[in-house]
């Protein structure tokens, strides 16, 4: 079904756990059910003069997510830009990326297109005076198994062990103007 929409179930994953951080928004429900968001695996503030803040690092088991949040701090000039290189592991094994800028008058959410390596380099608006802040949500969408029936299989048929369990992925962010 999601072939003939043009669409994959990586993608539609991915992009599923980035709604989750704001499900009042995104969700018909969401308002009136109180839906709380998914919440942040960490948070930065990146400010002008001091040293980048190191690449944050994580593991992630298969069918899971975790969102990075970067806040810019006195980045008053809007030609500040966050340069985010995207480490994750290769694409086969389920590795994908959403960036989400929350501005301060909306939000832009987008799918990263990985290379077959896992890896990708992304400059998005990141000026204190129109960005809140900005999200990376990593997701390992990995739907592989072994010893399923003695077989590798797509189906987790109630015993099968994941293939793609505590993947390390990379986030290395840098303010750039």
């Amino acid at each position: 079904m999601l072939r003939t929409r043009g669409t994959t179930l990586t993608k539609q994953l991915a992009l599923f756990a980035a709604a989750n951080r704001r499900p009042r928004a995104v969700y018909d429900e969401g308002r009136a059910s109180a839906y709380r968001p998914a919440p942040l695996a960490a948070t930065v503030a990146i400010r002008p003069g001091r040293t980048d803040p190191p690449a944050l690092r994580g593991r992630l088991d298969h069918l899971t997510s975790a969102t990075l949040r970067y806040v810019p701090r006195r980045l008053t000039a809007r030609a500040w830009r966050l340069r985010l290189a995207i480490d994750l592991q290769d694409t086969h094994r389920g590795s994908a990326a959403v960036i989400t800028v929350r501005k301060k008058r909306g939000t832009s959410t987008s799918f990263v297109r990985l290379d077959r390596r896992g890896d990708a380099t992304r400059t998005v608006p990141f000026s204190s005076r129109n960005v809140r802040a900005v999200e990376v949500t990593l997701v390992n969408t990995s739907v592989r198994y072994r010893a399923c029936w003695g077989y590798n299989t797509p189906y987790a048929c109630g015993g099968g062990i994941p293939r793609d369990d505590d993947l390390l992925q990379s986030v290395d962010p840098k303010a750039v103007r």
